[in-house]
């Protein structure tokens, strides 16, 4: 039964990631069917900039109601969207209905982590993780592959009303199969938790920041007014949110103290690390192989196999192993190693580079990533109380997605300025051919159907390598910072074996505060201050009704 909540829950996973990749080869479909090509990059910024920007909010408000109904609510918002989406008859329409998917989609991303964690023992959660971990990299990879399928054969909105039956069966299985404990506190005492100045701060200042950074360089220049003030405008709101959490949230979403656990402090910034090298892969590599071999999006999408069966494998072995050995370090020192080496060995790759040579390489980068995707967020987990697995695993999920988007974004200028450098120079060398070398450095399709001599189709080739080298070198960087932080991560303790909080089996009535909650707690606090405070707490409440209100809430807080 466990396995078939985690499947339920690997399903709303593997949408939401989908999503985000799957416009890359569907762009050209959608803006011919708006008649609007300008405001596509919209389409998909909306997407990803409201995905990340509540995803830290779903952590903190699963915290304080249950993760169970806020999955709930976050599939619903997943789901009008999507139908939304395949319904859009302007691009406006398209573009609301894609940022308010991503709302719900930030829930799925983070919330599912957090179930897969509470739902069984804490020895059987590296499978679980494991399972979604093989999943994020399965469905970020494939996505090039399904829209190039998809605008090949049918019509893109297919690519959406997919996601209809998909989410509502997931809701059927959950609903029929998840228990959770239920308790009479009010809800306004629980709304009251929420820190909504907090939250609106956060929100749009990483909406703003965000939606700057996909913009420079893409759609607007980066001195031009629209990415400054988008830019400058969320780094100032998102210093509001830090002053507010600092000093004047009662119950902050970010508490601080969480950055004086050792493994909380170095796994943050991995995260973002590989976030960075994972994200570039598979968006720069389709592009190479359309640049390089004028490869169609199906047929980069069919390169991209080896990183996908890399991630996917890894990802299942790692999880198995730390559940079976406790396995944390070794595998993130592997993971990290792994994904540095594959990272440095695509420098290697060129015009010529041989499929065989190519293959050994992407699979190694993608055993990286399947090693450092989950093995980090299960380290963070162990590493912090239960009281606040929720909103760490939706740090850590976060982090890496606002590592992918920053390394995009700050790649992408790097690989664009070194382009444009060394064809300035094969213009200046080359000035009869001027104007066909600026078109077709736009438009992979104008550089392989315009009638170009061969040295200067291979001249804005290499133009382009190089470009991508210079953005795999940096990212080659990022990875070695991933090997020297991984080195200082602190030994995580086998825990103690223990049913997670997500009881599936218990019945579906409200469940009191009880010597057999009380004690249910010893096993999920074992190990911590805590369980002194549990004590004393269980030998004043032989009788629930005896608890008084500040008692009764903090024994919910302890089990939470």
């Amino acid at each position: 039964m466990t396995y078939t909540i985690v499947l339920a829950l690997s399903v709303s996973y593997f949408l939401a990631f989908l999503d985000q990749t799957i416009l890359s080869t569907l762009t050209p479909r959608v803006a011919n069917d708006q008649d609007d090509l300008f405001q596509t990059t919209w389409v998909t910024a909306s997407y990803l900039a409201s995905l990340s920007a509540f995803m830290l909010l779903y952590g903190k408000v699963a915290e304080i109601f249950g993760p169970l109904p806020v999955l709930i609510v976050a599939l619903l918002i997943f789901l009008c969207g999507s139908a939304l989406t395949a319904a859009a008859t302007t691009m406006t329409w398209l573009i609301l209905a894609r940022a308010f998917a991503g709302m719900g989609a930030g829930g799925l991303t983070s919330i599912t982590q957090i179930m897969a964690a509470e739902i069984g023992p804490w020895r059987e959660r590296g499978q679980y993780m494991g399972i979604l971990g093989a999943v994020f990299g399965l469905s970020t990879t494939i996505g090039p592959l399904a829209g190039g399928l998809v605008a090949d054969k049918w019509t893109w909105r297919y690519s959406f009303y997919v996601n209809v039956p998909l989410v509502c069966l997931t809701l059927i299985v959950l609903l029929l199969l998840v228990r959770v404990k239920a308790y009479p506190l009010p809800f306004r005492e629980k709304i009251a938790r929420v820190d909504f100045f907090g939250a609106l701060m956060l929100v749009t200042g990483l909406m703003l920041l965000l939606l700057g950074l996909n913009w420079g360089g893409r759609v607007y220049l980066w001195v031009s007014p629209v990415v400054i003030i988008c830019i400058s405008v969320g780094l100032l709101l998102l210093g509001v949110f830090i002053f507010v959490e600092l000093k004047l949230a009662i119950e902050p979403i970010i508490d601080p103290r969480l950055f004086r656990v050792r493994n909380v402090a170095l796994i943050i910034p991995i995260e973002v690390c590989v976030g960075a090298v994972f994200f570039n892969a598979i968006f720069n590599l389709p592009a190479y192989y359309s640049f390089t071999q004028n490869s169609t999006a199906s047929q980069s999408g069919v390169h991209m196999v080896p990183i996908a069966c890399g991630v996917v494998v890894c990802s299942i072995v790692s999880g198995w192993l730390i559940a079976r050995y406790n396995m944390y370090r070794l595998i993130a020192w592997v993971g990290t190693v792994s994904l540095t080496l594959g990272a440095g060995l695509l420098c290697l790759f060129d015009a010529h580079l041989s499929t065989a040579a190519q293959v050994p390489i992407m699979a190694l980068l993608g055993s990286g990533i399947g090693c450092c995707i989950q093995t980090f967020l299960l380290t963070v987990q162990a590493s912090v109380k239960p009281t606040d697995l929720a909103i760490t695993t939706a740090f850590a999920t976060f982090s890496q997605m606002s590592g992918g988007i920053l390394g995009l974004a700050f790649g992408g200028v790097l690989s664009e300025s070194t382009t444009k450098h060394h064809l300035l120079r094969l213009m200046n060398e080359y000035p009869a051919y001027t104007h066909l070398i600026r078109e077709a450095k736009n438009d992979v399709n104008d550089l392989w159907s315009m009638d170009l001599p061969q040295h200067i189709r291979n001249g804005i080739i290499a133009a382009y390598i190089k470009g991508l080298k210079h953005n795999l070198i940096l990212f080659t960087c990022l990875g070695a910072i991933t090997v020297v932080l991984s080195a200082f991560i602190d030994r995580v303790p086998p825990p103690k074996s223990s049913p997670g909080s997500l009881g599936h089996a218990q019945p579906a009535e409200e469940v009191g505060i009880d010597e057999v909650t009380v004690a249910g707690l010893h096993r999920r606090h074992h190990g911590y201050d805590e369980i002194q405070e549990l004590q004393a707490i269980e030998a004043r409440s032989r009788n629930a009704a005896e608890l008084s209100r500040r008692e009764y809430e903090e024994v919910l807080r302890l089990e939470w």
